[in-house]
This record gives C-alpha cells, structure tokens and sequence, in this order.
C-alpha cells in the first residue's frame, strides 16, 4: 500500500469522518436516507477515502455491456425499496414533494420557454433521450407536441406505455411513444432527419459514451432541428453524485461545459450557444442549446 493510500485509510477511520460512517450506514440500509449538503459531501468524502484506501478509487471504466447492464437495474438493488416499489414511485414522479414538484416542474417550464424561444411550437415533433418512467415527455404530450421517449430500461416501458394510455383516456391526441434505446444508438431505433428538437435532461451524465450520444442525436434531426442539453450536472458532480453510484451501481460523471460544447461543433451542430451558466460551470447546473 502507497503512503497516500495509508492516509487515506487513516483519515476515513479517524474521529474525523465518525458521523459520515454512521450516515453510510444507514445509507446503504436506507437509500432514500435524507441527507442535506454537507451530510452528502461528507459522506462523499468518507466513501472516497475509504475506496482509495482499499484501491477501488479511481474507479475501473467499465466495458459498454457492464455499464449498460447496471443502468438497466438502477433501482432494483437499492436498500430499503423493493424494485416494484422503485417503479411505483417513479410513476409519481415528479409529484413526491413540494421540493420535488417545483424543482422538475421549473426544469419543464423552462424548457419549454426554450423551445418556444427556438421556433419549435406545439405540433411539432421531439425526441428524448433518455426518459427514464417518461414524466417530463407526457407534459410535452399534454402542452401539444409529438414525442418519442427513448430510455435505456426496458422496466421503464410499460410505465411511458401506461402514461400514453392515461392520455388518450383524456382526450389528447398529440402522441406520445416509447422507444427501447441505449441514448448512444437512438439513430438505430427512430427515423433519421425526422424530428424538429430533441432534448436530453438530467441524462447525459449517466451516458457510457456521452460524446456518441450527440453524435447521435444530430442524425435524428431535420435541417435547422434543435438539441437542448437541459439541466446537467456540473464538473463536481463526479465527486457529489460518488455516494448514490456507489449505492446503485452506476457511475455518473460530471459534465465540462467546454467540452459538451467542443463536442458538438466537432459533431457538426451549428449556433452552439450557452443558455447557463454563462461564466461558472463548476457549482451551476448546465443547459446548452445547438442547432443542425
């Protein structure tokens, strides 16, 4: 064992990091373990420490089939929840609390601004990526646009199928369908140059390969066609997010809004701009805007 690896061992097992054990603890009993800030970052750091120490830090890159299979089980090896339980509350997503309601009901919003901004009105269609149980793709439905909800898990299926059900029982008639997709080869799934706008939000950062995403998102696009890069994590988000990949399995990534940015000119998007943060991409959320 390396003199760092030695310190860092000391350190996780000091007085120093007593309460963030305790809280780990009962993380890993609990998942839903409610945690504010600094509880988080303590216990981020503990986790750190303690997995540099044994040498799981920095963390082996998973091969595409293992990434792709753990984000498929996000939800089913979690403590404290059964997976049909993890679903159930997917499905009221984002309705869990007022916190919850208003921090994605703002994130909708604000898309939608986004794209009314852009000229991409209702009636028009849009792809996303990355939908997870689908809640922000039936707002879409229900504001009047055409939407193609692509995830990864297949679980998450009959929960987009049941709100597109839920939809029609209501009279709407924008549509709203769900396609089964890695967000890296959604071009393989849906028509290509065929949608007005596609949007990824709060996904991006969980991607194994995020660059071939955008690379893939752009075929999906008409001439002129839009992506918005909607609400991802910033750079400090790999250390942040350390304690929930390590409870679910999966590794998220903080995203660089230089790179997203330099990735998609080289991907060949046009009028790549930044909607925010304008000059901070270490502490702020990330929402940037290009055009085919």
């Amino acid at each position: 064992m390396t003199t760092l690896r030695r310190i860092a061992g000391a350190l996780a097992g000091s007085s120093l990091f007593s309460r963030a054990r305790r809280l780990a603890e009962k993380n890993r009993a609990d998942w839903n373990l409610s945690l504010g800030r600094a509880d988080n970052l303590h216990v981020s750091a503990y986790l750190v420490l303690s997995d540099y120490a044994t040498g799981l830090v920095p963390r082996a890159h998973l091969d595409q089939a293992t990434a792709y299979e753990n984000e498929m089980r996000y939800g089913h090896a979690l403590g404290g929840i059964s997976k049909e339980e993890f679903q159930a509350k997917e499905m009221r997503k984002p309705f869990w609390d007022a916190n919850a309601a208003e921090k994605y009901l703002n994130g909708f919003v604000r898309l939608l601004r986004r794209f009314e901004s852009l000229g991409v009105a209702p009636g028009s269609r849009i792809l996303e990526l990355g939908c997870g149980s689908g809640w922000m793709a039936e707002f879409f439905a229900l504001t009047g646009y055409n939407v193609v909800a692509t995830t990864i898990a297949p679980t998450d299926g009959p929960a987009v199928e049941s709100r597109a059900t839920a939809l029609r029982a209501k009279g709407v008639t924008s549509e709203l369908v769900f396609k089964l997709s890695p967000m890296e080869s959604v071009d393989q799934v849906v028509a290509l140059n065929s949608f007005d706008a596609a949007y990824i939000y709060q996904a991006l950062h969980h991607a194994h390969a995020w660059k071939a995403v955008l690379s893939a998102a752009l075929r999906t696009l008409k001439p002129g066609g839009c992506l918005i890069i909607a609400d991802e994590p910033n750079v400090l988000h790999t250390f942040t997010s350390y304690r929930m990949g390590k409870l679910s399995g999966t590794h998220e990534i903080g995203m660089s809004r230089r790179q997203i940015i330099r990735c998609l000119r080289e991907s060949g998007y046009r009028e790549v701009h930044t909607i925010s943060p304008r000059f901070d991409d270490r502490l702020h959320p990330l929402w940037i805007a290009a055009r085919k």
